[in-house]
């Protein structure tokens, strides 16, 4: 019975000393498993915060990108912005110099008109004959208007233009009035801003107005135009 006794005992410890080793090996492992997941779920964390500090990167990239095509965009002047700002190369369509008497104005007939393209340009009178026969004989095409005016009256210069051609030329920068004489030295005569005082003394007086325009952006030349004025006491 002893001996059977103990072989109990000796059998119940190696039973109970199996089952702890057992639970100790088990721990062991599932311990080791867990540390592997904290370092594999570590490492996960580590690559998703790259990825999204690249993808910031690359956004912010793109947003720089976008706002430097955008600034492109918006600071690259248009063509039709420059178009307006070109200095004119020919006289507006319909353009038109005006002699203003108190009651009506009158188309100054044409004589002549230059473009400055690289220098200054000068307006001239290529025919002086042919142009003397204008103001007495008249001209159906480019009529010169005669207009009547009191002695002491004032007469003014306007710019126009008719039709579709749309806003006419300012006022020029300059503004010179000849008397043509058919014998002798032509005279000059003194202008007051955009307009002159009529002669005091009685008489048919043929004129040449002489106009320039030195205005960047808008037009630069000269233009010369005709008229004659009928003095009356």
């Amino acid at each position: 019975m002893k001996r059977l006794r103990g072989g109990l005992k000796r059998r119940a410890f190696d039973v109970n000393s199996f089952i702890r080793i057992s639970i100790i090996v088990l721990f062991i492992v599932l311990l080791a498993g867990c540390s592997d997941k904290g370092v594999n779920d570590e490492a996960a964390l580590n690559d998703l915060m790259n990825d999204e500090t690249h993808s910031n990167n690359n956004n912010a990239s793109n947003n720089t990108s976008n706002a430097s095509q955008n600034n492109n965009v918006e600071n690259k002047p248009s063509s039709s912005n420059k178009k307006d700002s070109e200095t004119r190369k020919t006289f507006p369509a319909g353009f038109e110099f005006k002699v203003v008497d108190d009651s009506a104005g009158y188309v100054a007939g044409f004589v002549s008109t230059c473009v400055d393209e690289g220098k200054r340009c000068n307006t001239e009178i290529e025919d002086r004959d042919n142009l003397l026969k204008r103001f007495v004989q008249g001209d159906d095409f480019q009529p010169i208007p005669r207009l009547k005016a009191k002695a002491g009256q004032y007469i003014n210069f306007v710019t126009s233009s008719t039709g579709s051609s749309g806003a006419p030329l300012p006022m020029p920068d300059q503004i010179e009035l000849i008397q043509l004489e058919k014998e002798g030295k032509d005279i000059k005569t003194e202008i007051e801003g955009s307009q002159f005082k009529v002669s005091g003394e009685a008489g048919r007086y043929n004129y040449v107005v002489k106009v320039r325009w030195n205005q960047e952006g808008v037009f630069k030349g000269e233009g010369m135009y005709a008229f004659s004025l009928l003095v009356t006491e």
